[in-house]
């Protein structure tokens, strides 16, 4: 009020109510108001005993087409500026304390239902609905504004009505209930819920329902996922057979991935740079068209992992999971521009994922499900990916227990014999015969082995030997320069941990330098393993 003595005659009136009052130094600017802000009300909705004709609500903008809603929330009152409604302005601060009370407590209550995981809808006495929080919204695919006003009876299926009704009828007697009926989503699917109603009374009236539903669907489909994971990594925990894991591993993806069709597992070669199609009982309707396209039985493809997209070729190796929607552009892709719909005919999907099995760092193998749908939550796919570890987890135990096996007697051997090379004064001629047993025992194409001269910090390599197919026939390379170990920091990490490392040529994420050395060589795949004498390490070991 920027009329100073008026300001003046308002604080007096309202101290006289008991109602403490402070002065602004400076009055705030006006608000803009636009003539659309305006709403005019009846007068009688105000608390005073004689109410003017008519009175004038400016309604926030936000408000859009809700005015009620902010006639009970947070729209200004416009009393005309008259000393006479001086005396009732008390009452009027009174009503707004008490609704602003009001508001508060249903907003703190809101609050509390939005949290909670089922749904939660408030009716009036005609059955109306007065609340609907989000989650109930969005099981039954609407937004909550669009269910407000509607009747109970429209989101319960035709054929449950009766049940419905009948429970209801209830609530007047302070009858609380729970029972199953079926919901119809936005798309007029069906939807089992189970109910949980209970009758809400005001000074003794009857005033509503509180009402909680939850999505038994959603239960169902959770139960049988939780099971499908549990029989995987029982399997995997077994150490059951392949077979047997990837059967249940085939049964878990179709279970968790909504529109899941079939699957077809493909097993990584040592380099990860292709992969083979593995045989499952019964075997997939996928491999049946990849014989039809190749027109070669199964165990005989090969598919070069450079075949793929490129976004694949990036992201597979990586661990992430791949999509795509084009089914007859990622046929033509990886098989040839040959590939025409009728080929993809048999499956009929709309899309297909592509789920890594990764696992100590290297690419075991890819898991292909197909779709009918043209996509997959994220939910299904973190729970996917979740089995497709575990499998690729297997694949690593399973390789390394039938190496260490197959190589452990053969090991012992050779590094009693490294020992005693790394003893000797003449290590030479000793080196040259472990070479040839790390080519024999690990079956690689190359073994070097160079010692550590600490005080040049450089490598001298004493042994060099490949192995010459054609020949049968081990053969050294020429003599090689000694070379510092600080220009490879992955030798330099393994002299340093004294732990082995693998380093492959497809690793995107590996040393450039050490990369860089493979590729002159043409070596695809790269072992170091340290030479430990007394504790200390004085050399390596290159495969």
């Amino acid at each position: 009020e920027p009329d100073t003595a008026f300001r003046q005659q308002i604080e007096e009136s309202l101290h006289k109510a008991g109602i403490l009052v402070t002065g602004l130094g400076e009055t705030s600017p006006p608000v803009p108001w636009k003539e659309e802000d305006t709403l005019i009300i009846a007068a009688d909705l105000l608390p005073i005993p004689k109410p003017p004709a008519t009175v004038i609500v400016l309604v926030p903008p936000k408000a859009g087409d809700a005015p009620a809603q902010v006639l009970e929330s947070d729209a200004i009152w416009c009393i005309p500026r008259d000393p006479a409604w001086l005396p009732y302005l008390p009452t009027f601060l009174a009503a707004a304390q008490v609704q602003g009370d009001r508001l508060e407590a249903r907003d703190v209550y809101s609050r509390v239902l939005e949290q909670m995981d089922e749904g939660v809808v408030i009716e009036d006495a005609e059955g109306r609905f007065t609340f609907v929080s989000r989650r109930a919204a969005e099981v039954l695919g609407y937004a909550p504004e669009e269910l407000l006003g509607c009747h109970f009876s429209e989101i319960i299926h035709p054929d449950d009505q009766g049940l419905a009704i009948a429970e209801t009828t209830k609530r007047p007697h302070g009858i609380a209930s729970q029972y199953k009926v079926r919901a119809v989503r936005s798309d007029g699917s069906p939807l089992p819920v189970w109910i949980a109603a209970t009758p809400l009374f005001e000074k003794g009236q009857f005033s509503g329902v509180l009402t909680t539903f939850r999505d038994l669907s959603r239960m169902k489909s959770l139960q049988e996922r939780s099971q499908a994971l549990q029989q995987v990594a029982i399997a995997v925990g077994e150490e059951r057979d392949l077979p047997e894991i990837f059967l249940h591993t085939q049964d878990a993806l179709q279970t968790i991935i909504g529109g899941a069709q079939h699957v077809l597992f493909t097993i990584a070669s040592e380099e990860g740079e292709t992969i083979r199609p593995l045989m499952t009982s019964p075997p997939s309707p996928l491999l049946d068209l990849l014989e039809n396209i190749l027109g070669i039985p199964p165990s005989e493809m090969r598919l070069p992992i450079s075949r793929l997209p490129l976004e694949w070729q990036e992201r597979i190796p990586k661990g992430r999971p791949c999509i795509s929607l084009d089914i007859i552009g990622l046929g033509r892709e990886v098989f040839g521009p040959e590939i025409t719909e009728a080929d993809l005919q048999m499956i009929q999907a709309r899309s297909v994922v592509a789920l890594p099995l990764r696992s100590g760092g290297l690419l075991r193998g890819i898991t292909f499900v197909t779709l009918d749908r043209p996509h997959i939550h994220q939910e299904e796919l973190d729970l996917a990916m979740a089995v497709t570890n575990l499998v690729a987890s297997a694949l690593e135990n399973r390789s390394l227990l039938e190496r260490a096996r197959r190589r452990a007697y053969n090991l012992d051997r050779l590094f009693e014999l490294a020992q005693a090379m790394a003893a000797s004064t003449e290590p030479t001629e000793l080196a040259a015969i472990a070479a040839r047993q790390f080519i024999q025992i690990l079956d690689v194409e190359e073994a070097s082995i160079s010692l550590w001269d600490r005080q040049r910090d450089v490598l001298q390599t004493i042994a060099d030997i490949w192995y010459d197919h054609e020949e049968d026939t081990f053969r050294p390379w020429p003599d090689v320069r000694p070379f510092p170990p600080a220009r490879f920091p992955a030798t330099r990490q393994v002299m340093k941990s004294r732990q082995p490392l693998q380093i492959l040529i497809s690793d995107p994420d590996a040393d450039p330098h050490e990369l860089a050395y493979m590729r002159e060589a043409g070596d695809k795949t790269l072992v170091i393993l340290p030479l430990v004498h007394k504790g200390r390490c004085i050399g390596v070991v290159e495969l």
